[in-house]
């Protein structure tokens, strides 16, 4: 089994109105719809309202359904792969849900456009790249913001605070600003936090904080000093000690997994215009 996920097939497609579909396939399969007119994803017996941006998750050879309505076209991104011995681990912690509510805050669109730019224009190392790009966007689902962004259980208090804090990681942000945001006080913001989430306020912006460095390291050439600065660590050192109690490597040593999947360019930018509508990337 390959270490890193391997890529059978992606694309960007624009589906006519009222164009639907019923098939099987062996493959895991991300599907991204980023503005669907409306409509249901159908699968194993479960229905997915598609109303608003969500990627959905299909595992392989289960019969799945797009069922669509409305009067427009549908753009739907997908990515077929195989997870890799890593990604299997993850998700052995952190199992697959069937879809993900998206928010403005979630680097999951940016992520799959470098990626469908990758595979449109081939650079350098690019099937290398492209897999540590896929393994850097399915981890940000199953362990980052996109499954943690706020959802109608928590009190909408909370949501701000998550909001907020997503917003502003590369910004000095104390306890006291968020309850600011929510209209709570510090000790009830802190109570409720930790009995909702599971962690104290700043532990929480600690995480989010080492997430999206991680999510830096793995796709740019920025110096660890200048990763530390974006996501909102003054002191390099402090950043390192952090990075390493949550995922077990120093920035470096993480960094160096992916090291020569990194080229001399960084992927191109979300929506950036390489890669074509309708077409099939195959590796």
């Amino acid at each position: 089994m390959n270490s890193w996920p391997v890529i059978r097939m992606a694309g960007d497609f624009l589906l006519p109105p009222g164009k639907g579909y019923t098939r099987v396939i062996p493959d895991f399969e991300l599907m991204y719809f980023p503005d669907p007119p409306a409509g249901l994803y159908r699968m194993d017996g479960l229905d997915i309202r598609l109303d608003r941006p969500l990627v959905v998750v299909q595992q392989p050879d289960i019969t799945h359904t797009y069922i669509r309505s409305g009067s427009r076209p549908a753009r739907q991104q997908f990515v077929h792969f195989e997870p890799g011995s890593h990604l299997r681990e993850l998700a052995a912690q952190h199992p697959w849900k069937s879809h993900y509510l998206l928010d403005g805050t979630s680097p999951f669109p940016k992520l799959l456009n470098e990626l469908l730019g990758l595979l449109a224009a081939r650079p350098f190392k690019w099937v290398e790249r492209s897999e540590a790009l896929l393994f850097t966007l399915c981890s940000e689902l199953l362990t980052g913001e996109a499954e943690r962004s706020p959802s109608a259980m928590l009190p909408v208090e909370l949501q701000i605070a998550i909001r907020y804090i997503a917003s502003h990681l590369e910004q000095p942000i104390t306890v006291a600003d968020v309850a600011k945001q929510v209209g709570w006080s510090h000790a009830h913001l802190t109570r409720t936090f930790q009995r909702h989430l599971k962690m104290n306020v700043r532990g929480y912006i600690v995480r989010e904080r080492v997430e999206r460095g991680a999510r830096l390291l793995a796709v740019t050439n920025s110096p660890v000093k200048e990763v530390a600065q974006q996501t909102g660590f003054e002191d390099e050192r402090y950043f390192s000690r952090c990075f390493k109690t949550l995922k077990g490597y120093t920035p470096s040593g993480f960094r160096a997994m992916f090291a020569s999947y990194i080229g001399p360019s960084e992927p191109p930018a979300a929506d950036s215009g390489l890669h074509p509508f309708n077409v099939y990337f195959r590796l």
